[in-house]
């Protein structure tokens, strides 16, 4: 693992030579160091260390000043939902709405239902709601994992974009952690670029700094089996991203 701050300069490096040749000597191969997204094994994360805050108002001067003066705005229309179960279709609407904006086909409400399945009370849907008009302006999945708090995945709805709402939402998010605790966030993934990177940009603003992985490894145990199965992923894949696009020009 290599950590780095937000601009892509190295902070300290791990070595990771064992982990190499354990992997290579039982038959595995190296996919290289990706910097494109990948789903299964992505390289690249921004963490938070928290552990020496004690409050929210803490919390906050850790930010860049545009973000502080950005919250402000939430806190002024906003507040903090934690979404039951039977909202499960109110949180992916949100998440869709996100989807449709960056052409993303997202999973199905079942993969979420197993989630809370599997994690119980670990896996938290928090929101953000608009004080006027109780519409669910943004929504992310966070979940609990020993001392670390993980924001899984999320969405907002554009049309709230002036009130920040998924910003104030990992803000509130994040306190409510150091309220329990909790010494580190993980605000996932993002492509391995330090240049015009919209997301790195974002989550930099809240502090903190990016931990590179050493990527996947891959094994495959029946060759014809997965080649068969990757035929049948890319064509529903693609059948999905063809009826979203056909949504959107509808919509249009």
């Amino acid at each position: 693992m290599t950590r780095r701050n937000s601009c892509g300069e190295t902070l300290k490096k791990f070595d990771q030579d064992r982990t190499f040749h354990t992997f290579r000597d039982h038959g595995w191969h190296y996919e290289g160091e990706i910097t494109a997204w990948q789903m299964k094994a992505n390289r690249y994360a921004f963490v938070k260390d928290v552990s020496q805050i004690n409050n929210a108002t803490e919390l906050r001067r850790t930010y860049n000043k545009y973000l502080r003066r950005d919250l402000k705005k939430g806190d002024r229309n906003l507040r903090l939902v934690e979404l039951e179960r039977h909202e499960l279709p109110e949180f992916m609407d949100v998440l869709e709405a996100s989807n449709q904006r960056n052409a993303v086909v997202g999973r199905q409400l079942d993969y979420y239902e197993k989630f809370i399945d599997a994690f119980g009370d670990k896996v938290k849907f928090l929101g953000a709601r608009v004080d006027e008009t109780d519409a669910l302006a943004a929504a992310t999945c966070f979940v609990v994992n020993g001392r670390e708090l993980a924001c899984y995945i999320g969405g907002m709805r554009r049309e709230y974009k002036a009130f920040r709402p998924n910003a104030w939402l990992l803000d509130q998010a994040m306190a409510w952690a150091i309220g329990q605790g909790i010494e580190r966030v993980n605000m996932f993934w993002f492509e391995g670029k330090f240049e015009n990177n919209s997301l790195l940009e974002f989550k930099s603003r809240f502090g903190g700094e990016v931990e590179e992985y050493i990527g996947g490894f891959e094994k495959i145990l029946r060759p014809v089996e997965y080649q068969m199965r990757r035929v049948r992923q890319k064509t529903k894949s693609f059948a999905r991203r063809l009826l979203t696009i056909q949504q959107r020009r509808y919509h249009d």
